[in-house]
């Protein structure tokens, strides 16, 4: 699912980048104004808003790896500060003396 949400984005850039080119290289084959603004319109801006569309999947899913990761790593800190605060535990369990008082060392 990632994968075809990432690669329709770069199909939609690419498309996009296409009907820019063609509408660019249709406005530059003619003089008359109103047929330059009907190639700008249909070329350039369509071309335009596939490109954004396109980056918005791409991002998006770009977006969603990194989300990913982050809580990967929450989850191993998460891990760690529960190995940390148990080891930590026992340390000061052995710091006690048999009859349940506490060491000056460990106060």
């Amino acid at each position: 699912m990632k994968f075809r949400r990432s690669l329709l984005g770069w199909l939609l850039v690419a498309a996009g980048l296409v009907a820019v080119i063609a509408g660019w290289s249709s406005v530059q084959s003619t003089r008359d104004v109103p047929v330059q603004v009907a190639y700008l319109a249909s070329g350039g801006l369509i071309g335009v808003a596939l490109v954004i569309l396109g980056v918005g999947l791409v991002g998006g899913d770009d977006l969603h790896a990194i989300r990913a990761a982050v809580e990967e790593l929450r989850d191993r800190f998460d891990d760690l500060e529960f190995d940390l605060a148990d080891s930590r535990g026992h340390l000061d369990g052995s710091a006690s003396r048999q009859d349940g008082t506490r060491t000056r060392s460990s106060v």
